[in-house]
């Protein structure tokens, strides 16, 4: 992490050690004045000067203790802090690159997107496991194996888990190398139900965003997809961004996701 980073969570334990040093100060002149024992006094004195190390220490990248680290019990609260108790940093720049066979030559995708401070962009091909997100049941047209959009993402990034239920909002990038037509979601995700179909202001002829639900394990979900085809190395690919939350979180984020969708850039 930068020295900025700890530089900001090291000014917490500043300003509590200043404010101890002072008060441990103003307490000894107060104990002196009224006539206490001096090794009273004395007490005070190296109370004062204990606190004051610790303030000038502080100046320093060294780590917080978590109880007193205000932005790890925050970053604890809303569930990223990694397996390791340390604090899973935000990502408002990601990139990502995934590389594909594409008409005989091997063709590097990049994908990017900037997110806002609550969400995080996994790392790709191997992401941590405490932010892979779950993802609804997806089978396969040609395999009777379920498939995740995972297995094609080209860039996944999740929020802060709802509180009652666990689950992470989360926003899926994927591609189709085919450019073929989008798979209406009821042939594809168990219980789908639409909600409504239109089109969306980008640079495309063909684009089409659906917003629907289903129920999963007794708990509904909604999920927003937009689609659009987009010329990659002289070729036509199709491109998915869809976004997940539990139908009753889904209002939470609706508000961050058409800047997120706006700053999206898939680029060879």
């Amino acid at each position: 992490m930068s020295s900025d980073f700890y530089s900001k969570r090291g000014a917490s334990i500043r300003r509590l050690a200043w404010t101890l040093a002072a008060i441990s100060s103003c307490t000894g002149v107060l104990l002196n004045s009224a006539g206490a024992p001096h090794s009273l006094v004395l007490i005070t004195v190296i109370f004062t000067f204990f606190f004051l190390l610790i303030a000038v220490l502080y100046f320093l990248p060294l780590p917080v203790p978590h109880c007193l680290d205000a932005q790890w019990q925050w970053h604890k609260r809303h569930g990223l802090i990694d397996e390791n108790g340390k604090i899973i940093p935000p990502t408002p720049h990601q990139t990502n690159y995934c590389s594909y066979a594409l008409g005989g030559e091997t063709v590097t995708i990049k994908t990017s997107m900037e997110l806002p401070d609550t969400w995080r962009a996994l790392s790709l091909p191997n992401p941590k496991a405490i932010l892979t997100p779950q993802v609804p049941p997806i089978v396969n047209a040609t395999s009777a194996h379920p498939r995740s959009p995972l297995d094609d993402a080209l860039f996944v990034a999740v929020g802060i888990p709802e509180k009652t239920t666990g689950f992470r909002p989360n926003f899926i990038v994927t591609i189709d190398l085919m450019g073929e037509s989008p798979i209406p979601l009821d042939g594809i995700i168990p219980g789908w139900m639409t909600i409504e179909q239109t089109r969306f202001p980008i640079p495309s002829d063909d684009t089409l965003m659906t917003t629907g639900l289903y129920v999963d394990e007794g708990l509904s979900y909604t999920a927003i997809q937009w689609t659009w085809t987009q010329a990659v190395s002289n070729r036509t690919v199709r491109l998915y961004a869809t976004a997940t939350a539990t139908t009753t979180s889904i209002n939470s984020i609706a508000d961050q996701l058409p800047r997120m969708l706006e700053t999206l850039q898939v680029t060879p």
